[in-house]
């Protein structure tokens, strides 16, 4: 079956109301406030039976062909620079029939030729790449430049053509992201060829945007470093301590003792974190500046290292700087409303310290807040091959 399937996925965030126009409603509110950063997930089924995911990219420059050079139209300035160019080109004669024999054309001499391309300089790997994506159109410019990869991939010294500056970075809630990273991409371009570096990027690179997901509010509550450190011993019972404190911890019974045992809804939450108590366990959180940073350095970094390029001038830590503001910028914004920041989860995390919190009956949209006395006898029980005692409530 050849379909193309799409599914919108939302958060259940807020117990709703019965009557359909007050639910609908209220689903648009928090659309509008949560739909940014829970995008849409869309697949799409092939005709080999494998699902493919579809990014947007934008091009790099915005032109195929090579950019036209100004030419002096003074008089008598015409055979001076035929004799001249003729005179510095001389060692190019033979370039063209190795990118010709790289792109398939069938020529006498074009076995010799195409293995010259192995032993190429560096100024006539430029000249090579540079005809290659200016002078070849469709499968041949494709084959040649396959071709000039595998070489690169051999000789380490010489930069491989790209075609394609994957980006990865987290999802901000707004799509002006896309145009911020491209055009800090050209910035950063434009200052190394400023500086006299040559850069195998070619004229119809692309950069595909994928989103890297943000933390999930679930993965940040719960521990998991539990079993880590797990022991005979076990951890201590702290239920007396905090049924003293507040009796209202719903409780079971294992061992004759009453034990805590809550689920996400039923945690007698404080006055300032009373808000997690209706807050789905698989919300996405806003991204924070430091993976922001990290993932526009990585992808600049990555990009440098392509290009076989020593950065003296600290430029990639300059564009990731002024990008990761921007991006910064862009997700407080469309963040301000969001029902919980992450000094709540902080605090949150401070209150759930002395508990085991994990995934509750199999829901991630619920934690559950567990004894790690009454989670440890209970592990020891099923290592053993044996059935735990039946919990009584």
């Amino acid at each position: 079956m050849r379909l193309s399937v799409c599914e919108w996925i939302f958060v259940p965030v807020a117990h709703v109301p019965g009557d359909s126009s007050a639910r609908k409603v209220l689903e648009m509110e928090w659309i509008q406030r949560l739909g940014a950063l829970n995008p849409p997930k869309v697949h799409r089924l092939l005709r080999h039976f494998h699902a493919k995911r579809t990014f947007p990219s934008i091009r790099l420059f915005g032109c195929r062909q090579s950019l036209c050079r100004l030419r002096d139209k003074t008089p008598g300035c015409s055979q001076r620079r035929h004799e001249n160019k003729a005179a510095q080109e001389a060692w190019k004669l033979g370039l063209p029939k190795i990118v010709a024999a790289l792109a398939g054309h069938c020529f006498p001499g074009c076995g010799p030729s195409s293995v010259a391309a192995w032993r190429l300089s560096r100024a006539a790997w430029v000249y090579v790449v540079q005809r290659a994506v200016n002078h070849e159109v469709g499968w041949r410019r494709a084959r040649a430049l396959r071709m000039l990869r595998r070489i690169a991939r051999v000789r380490k010294a010489l930069p491989s053509p790209i075609a394609v500056i994957s980006c990865d970075v987290p999802r901000v809630g707004s799509q002006r992201a896309q145009s911020l990273v491209t055009n800090a991409v050209r910035d950063l371009v434009a200052s190394w060829r400023n500086a006299g570096h040559w850069l195998p990027i070619l004229r119809h690179a692309k950069v595909p945007f994928k989103w890297a997901s943000t933390p999930l509010l679930g993965d940040v509550l719960r521990c998991h470093d539990f079993f880590e450190h797990f022991s005979l011993q076990g951890p201590p019972c702290i239920c007396d301590e905090f049924l003293f404190q507040d009796p209202t911890w719903p409780t079971v019974t294992f061992g004759g003792k009453a034990h805590i045992a809550a689920s996400q809804a039923e945690v007698p939450w404080p006055c300032h974190l009373e808000k997690f108590r209706t807050l789905p366990a698989n919300l996405r959180l806003p991204p924070k500046r430091q993976q922001i940073c990290m993932a526009v350095r990585n992808m600049m970094r990555r990009l440098r290292d392509r290009c076989k390029l020593v950065d003296e001038a600290c430029w990639v830590e300059s564009c990731v700087a002024t990008l990761a503001g921007a991006l910064e910028d862009l997700a407080v914004r469309h963040s301000h409303c969001f029902p919980v920041s992450w000094m709540d989860v902080a605090l949150a995390r401070d209150f759930l310290a002395p508990f085991f919190s994990q995934i509750f009956d199999h829901n991630l949209s619920r934690l559950g807040v567990l004894c790690p006395f009454l989670v440890h006898a209970h592990a020891c029980a099923a290592l053993d091959l044996g059935g735990a005692s039946v919990l009584a409530p």
